[in-house]
């Protein structure tokens, strides 16, 4: 596995394709709706993307904690009007949410 500390975004994408030989873009989208989450592609507002196209990581979701017995919101999810940035992959049939704008 080699070792991407102190290496940009793009350059680790342009080692990872080089190798792989898959293409892979950078798009942004807005989030339409929060609950099932659906964004739609800036780039071409007719594409709607859904939990069968997206993979959200873990600190895109809400996240709480129990404090004393109250719930504290320590990490919200993605909500609707959000902008996002998203890594395309497999042909443009899988988008990586990878954070909010």
């Amino acid at each position: 596995m080699e070792n991407y500390e102190g290496t940009s975004i793009s350059e680790m994408l342009s080692r990872i394709t080089g190798r792989a030989r898959l293409p892979v873009t950078i798009e942004t989208g807005t989030v339409t709706q929060a609950s099932p989450l659906k964004i739609t592609l800036d780039a071409d507002t007719k594409i709607q993307l859904t939990s069968v196209n997206l993979v959200v990581p873990e600190n895109m979701r809400a996240k709480s904690v129990s404090v004393g017995g109250v719930s504290v919101t320590i990490q919200r999810a993605l909500a609707k009007d959000d902008k996002v940035y998203m890594l395309c992959y497999a042909n443009g049939k899988k988008y990586l949410v990878l954070s909010r704008i």
